[in-house]
């Protein structure tokens, strides 16, 4: 079975020190945990990428995070920062 993934690029025309809110709201929340869909940003799966062609992430370590999450994807790159 593939894996449902929900990409948001929330906030974006809004600099990075400046999103503050939830990219997902609430009532989303329940749906997406019923279909057992990974949330994530358009800046995480940027930092995933950028972790991961620097050498700092593994693919075994990013197909992990993306399969065991149900929700919320809570992965936040050290080379995004906010400024």
């Amino acid at each position: 079975m593939p894996k449902g993934i929900l990409i948001v690029n929330a906030f974006k025309d809004k600099p990075l020190f400046e999103r503050t809110e939830s990219a997902f709201q609430n009532q989303m929340l329940s749906y997406c945990k019923k279909m057992e869909l990974n949330l994530m940003t358009s800046m995480q799966l940027l930092g995933l990428y950028l972790d991961f062609k620097l050498g700092d992430i593994s693919l075994e370590k990013i197909q992990q995070l993306l399969w065991n999450t149900i929700g919320i994807f809570d992965y936040n790159s050290k080379k995004i920062k906010k400024v």
